[in-house]
């Protein structure tokens, strides 16, 4: 028998490898059915090891940053993860404006339930009354798409007056919708993140539920997702452009599962038409780098994310099998991932 052992013991270290090199793609359940992940060497998945030490090096030695974790993902299997100061892979993330990529992602569910029509169904037909306050006809046709890809037209310049003016009102949504229109509807990029908001209240007037519960049933549980927080507004409503807590390890799944087209074990959670419609057709915004529907893209280089504000990142490059998160305190580190990001593309060599 003792001869046996090391022969038994290479066995199971060739099995444990072999499981680890399984694509994600063809053996979802190697996630969902455990609750938990892979964890493999980044050799194991064809990727050079010594780019990520350098990345970890560069991170480690900075004095100023703020980096909480960092996490990469390779056909399905983590292949790099640190935490920095208490964080562990069960710490909540405060993800700021990556919570606009799950409020859009919940529009998708709801328009494949039939809840909602649409993208091109007008706003009017959810909140009739609040658009009735301050009456302009223009607003008959603003559409879910032009929230959904922030342009809506609606007065509104992203910073902290505008957030202190919307917490400061009694019903956020009427406060929204009750704004002058600066642009025609569809025509001008501005980003909003309190027409975010609207959409989460379109989800919950629709759905009959609140949108936290939405998600819950919808999105979170199936991907296996409880540890987590979402603040609401001040008439209980879900707050849909920021106010969402997560670890790192379910930005990880989220990502993971825009990846796979919207399919997580088996189960089709987004329609892969909406995950398509998300994350690949910009609409031409300024910058370096274009947006969809609450995801910013690079169609040039077939990659996109789920931002948030200070350097919360789910980076997805699907040519390359690959899931990138990093998330990052308040007080400096916002270039941290796209360090990690060039790290990662960097270390796939096969």
């Amino acid at each position: 028998m003792k001869k046996l052992f090391p022969i038994l013991l290479v066995g199971l270290l060739l099995v444990l490898i072999g499981t680890g090199c399984r694509s994600k793609a063809s053996n979802p359940e190697s996630v969902a059915v455990t609750g938990g992940w892979t964890i493999s060497a980044p050799e194991a998945q064809g990727m050079d090891p010594a780019p990520l030490a350098r990345m970890f090096e560069r991170i480690d030695q900075s004095p100023r940053h703020d980096v909480h974790s960092v996490l990469i993902i390779r056909n399905g299997v983590i292949v790099a993860e640190k935490y920095y100061q208490s964080y562990t892979e069960n710490s909540q993330n405060t993800v700021y404006s990556v919570t606009k990529s799950v409020t859009s992602a919940l529009v998708g569910i709801a328009i494949e339930e039939g809840s909602i029509q649409g993208v091109d169904q007008p706003v009017s037909d959810f909140f009739p009354e609040a658009l009735a306050v301050n009456p302009d006809p223009r607003k008959s046709a603003m559409t879910l798409e032009d929230l959904l890809t922030m342009r809506a037209g609606l007065e509104w310049q992203e910073g902290n007056p505008a957030y202190r003016s919307l917490y400061m009102s009694q019903d956020w949504v009427a406060f929204m919708l009750n704004k002058v229109l600066e642009d025609d509807p569809g025509t001008k990029f501005e980003y909003c993140s309190g027409c975010t908001h609207v959409l989460s209240g379109v989800i919950q007037k629709a759905t009959g539920m609140p949108t936290q519960d939405f998600a819950r049933t919808r999105l979170f549980e199936p991907l296996g997702i409880t540890n987590y927080r979402w603040e609401t507004d001040s008439t209980g409503n879900t707050i849909g452009g920021w106010g969402l807590e997560l670890t790192a390890r379910d930005m990880a799944k989220f990502g993971t599962l825009f990846l796979q087209n919207g399919a997580w074990a088996g189960q089709q959670i987004i329609p892969a038409s909406w995950v398509k419609k998300s994350t690949r057709d910009g609409i031409g915004a300024p910058g370096e780098w274009d947006y969809a529907y609450q995801w910013w893209v690079k169609a040039d280089e077939n990659l996109y994310a789920a931002q948030g504000m200070y350097g919360q990142k789910i980076y997805v490059v699907p040519d390359q099998e690959l899931v990138v998160v990093v998330t990052v305190g308040s007080t400096g580190g916002s270039d941290v991932g796209d360090l990690v990001l060039r790290s990662a593309v960097e270390a796939v060599n096969d």
